[in-house]
């Protein structure tokens, strides 16, 4: 049953909830930092699964295309990852960790999992929801 919270109430939940992502928004290591968002697009492009697409990826992260290729840009200058002309399409760029991105994204790996694991709990909290 969900209990009926007043305005006040839901402004106060809604507040410590944006602190808790807010806070947990940076994945800090001793090879750089990272946001969430950087983070997942180390991870997409690491996957290799498909081509990496930013058009795809700014719609499947609710931003828009000038920031994820902004995202991208900086992290190309920083040396987390390379472009390079498509083969196929020269007007596409292709992708890849270089070495010192591969450091970093698996470095932050295993602390983004303990952060993000840290706060999907710390919100059941907030929310009083029992996982038990």
């Amino acid at each position: 049953m969900i209990k009926q919270l007043g305005i006040q109430q839901l402004m106060e939940q809604h507040m410590v909830l944006a602190k808790i992502i807010r806070e947990n928004n940076k994945i800090v290591t001793d090879q750089g930092t990272l946001t969430v968002v950087q983070f997942y697009l180390l991870s997409q492009i690491n996957s290799k699964k498909t081509e990496f697409e930013a058009s795809k990826f700014s719609k499947k992260m609710d931003q828009n295309q000038s920031n994820v290729s902004a995202t991208i840009s900086r992290m190309v200058r920083r040396g987390y990852l390379s472009s390079a002309l498509g083969n196929d399409d020269r007007r596409k760029h292709e992708f890849k960790l270089t070495d010192k991105g591969q450091q970093l994204y698996k470095i932050a790996l295993s602390r983004v999992t303990m952060q993000m694991m840290n706060e999907y709990h710390l919100i059941l909290e907030q929310l009083d929801i029992n996982t038990d």
